[in-house]
């Protein structure tokens, strides 16, 4: 559902279900009941400048049931399978972004999430109020902009932009701190068609570490990429 307050501003609010089969065994080997939840949104958006600056805020709320997470324990039919827990959770939090053209030559980007995760219900060695999903931080705020130089130097466009996250936590409690990463760029345009792109990626060398949940199930940390240089042209034709 969406209400436009006025040309350059609108309400939104939505609602999704959730329905996903599990597969996953439960104590008894036998699979778990479906995994049933609702997804809540509610928001505003503004657009301006025919559409070249953009904003929005949105709270959200994922509620799910029957959730299935590993307990750790085999089971006791020779499969030596691992059983899992039916669990209920909840995520909320705040997303804010904002976007566009400040002026001509001056366009940015930054954006803030706000993520709480905790399990709703007891099970196992999980307790209720604990915190699932750790490798994914509770605060990240991302800042780019771009400025291209007036007059004869228009041909050069430099940018930059920083990146942080609160601390993370992989499965087996082991903490890693938040980071601050800087990023950097220099573009030149060699004609309307053809540009050079001089981008460095972790500009400090920041040395951090990263958990990530698809890399060994989100049971490890790694070390996040160190300064990275990149060298690249684009041809429009």
């Amino acid at each position: 559902v969406t209400y436009d307050l006025d040309p350059n501003n609108s309400l939104y609010a939505s609602y999704t279900s959730i329905f996903k089969y599990n597969t996953n065994p439960g104590k008894n080997g036998q699979p778990l009941p479906a995994t049933l939840g609702n997804n809540y949104e509610v928001g505003w958006k503004g657009e301006w400048y025919n559409g070249d600056l953009n904003a929005s805020v949105a709270l959200f709320q994922i509620d799910q049931k029957n959730t299935a997470i590993n307990s750790r324990q085999r089971l006791t039919d020779g499969t030596n399978r691992f059983y899992f827990e039916p669990m209920t959770l909840q995520s909320r939090g705040l997303d804010a972004e904002i976007s566009g053209k400040l002026t001509d030559q001056w366009q940015m980007f930054a954006g803030y999430t706000y993520n709480k995760r905790e399990y709703t219900g007891s099970a196992g060695n999980i307790v209720r109020g604990e915190e699932f999903n750790k490798q994914t931080p509770r605060h990240m705020l991302r800042v780019y902009g771009n400025y291209r130089l007036p007059g004869e130097a228009h041909a050069w466009t430099l940018g930059a932009g920083v990146r942080t996250q609160s601390s993370t936590g992989s499965g087996w409690d082991v903490r890693a701190k938040g980071a601050t990463i800087w990023d950097a760029n220099v573009q030149y345009d060699v004609s309307p068609d053809l540009s050079v792109n001089l981008i460095v990626r972790n500009l400090t060398d920041r040395y951090y570490y990263e958990n990530n949940g698809i890399r060994s199930h989100g049971y490890g940390n790694f070390y996040g990429e160190p300064r990275t240089v990149i060298l690249s042209t684009s041809w429009k034709f």
